[in-house]
């Protein structure tokens, strides 16, 4: 018997959440609910498309991240904070945290520095801003980065290690409609939605990163545990 993971796009409906809570028991599939649906989008081209991965933590230890998307896409936001980590420019990651309850989102802790081991440039950055239309569509709108001449300085860290190990991985994706992107670990698949892949991977703590992305349609992703001999079925209805 495969293990099925359910990720639902943007249900706002109580009646609608019912039912599927009511689904979700009777075949045994979880049902994940978003607190906030984000439009992340960039004020000039200088970020179009960069990368943008969410940091985990428990405390104050680094636990990893995995890619929820680039700059343009839709994304979900359960309630709490979220740290996002965005690819900059010039080999700069700017980071940030989404705050979201029941009522608002808001953004801070908007913050710049070169990857490891990369030279410092003159860099601002003023973050990200928050805007809601009438029909309370949530935006954040990314400022465009201003880099200026080195500053003769650089750093380097000890990286973090995470025990990781390679191995072959077997995914029935499903996705209604089909034709959606897929991303592993961070690495886009070659193949669409619908799908069953099967590839080698780094795979860190028993579990995969898996990222679905739709052009218009909210992003799907989830963290995936493989449980050993039977194969995972993801499946994402993106919203219409």
């Amino acid at each position: 018997m495969s293990l099925e993971f359910m990720m639902c796009a943007s249900i706002k409906v109580s009646d609608i959440v019912k039912k599927l809570c009511l689904l979700a028991i009777l075949v045994n599939v979880a049902i994940y609910a978003a607190a906030a649906t984000v439009k992340i989008v960039a004020e000039t081209p200088a970020l179009a498309n960069a990368k943008m991965t969410e940091i985990e933590r428990r405390g104050a230890s680094y636990l990893g991240q995995h890619i929820i998307g680039f700059v343009g896409d839709s994304l979900e936001f359960d309630k709490g904070i979220h740290h996002i980590s965005l690819d900059a420019p010039h080999d700069y990651i700017f980071d940030f945290s989404i705050s979201v309850d029941d009522k608002n989102v808001s953004v801070s802790k908007a913050s710049i520095h070169q990857k490891n081991c990369k030279p410092e440039l003159q860099a601002v950055w003023a973050g990200p801003t928050v805007t809601v239309n009438k029909k309370g569509a949530v935006t954040l709108v990314l400022a465009t980065p201003q880099f200026g001449p080195p500053t003769g300085k650089s750093w380097c860290a000890n990286p973090v290690i995470v025990p990781c190990g390679r191995q072959s991985v077997a995914l029935d994706i499903q996705t209604s409609p089909p034709g959606a992107e897929i991303w592993i670990n961070g690495k886009r698949q070659s193949m669409r939605t619908n799908h069953l892949v099967k590839t080698e991977l780094e795979v860190c703590d028993n579990k995969v990163d898996v990222l679905l992305r739709l052009p218009g349609k909210t992003n799907c992703n989830r963290k995936v545990p493989l449980p050993g001999t039977s194969t995972p079925r993801i499946t994402c209805a993106f919203a219409k």
